[in-house]
């Protein structure tokens, strides 16, 4: 059963970092997802929730983080 999970938490682990990996290190502002938009935590915690929702459909919520005391939640009802 631990094998189970653990390839699970890989297959997230996986996903999540090809979203951030579109993210990394580039200029945010001139991505096209965010052409005319301010990429605030909470525009890319909804793009980032998005792009992991395609590749792992069970996600519902993601959180961004951008000092210990401060971040921006996305989820759907």
């Amino acid at each position: 059963m631990l094998l189970h999970n653990f390839i699970i938490e890989e297959h997230i682990k996986n996903a999540l970092k090809e979203v951030t990996d579109e993210l990394d290190h580039k200029d945010i502002n001139e991505l096209p997802a965010f052409k005319g938009v301010s990429p605030s935590s909470e525009i890319l915690c909804k793009y980032i929730y998005d792009k992991m929702k395609e590749r792992i459909p069970q996600t519902s919520k993601i959180t961004v983080w951008e000092t210990p005391t401060s971040c921006a939640c996305y989820y759907e009802e």
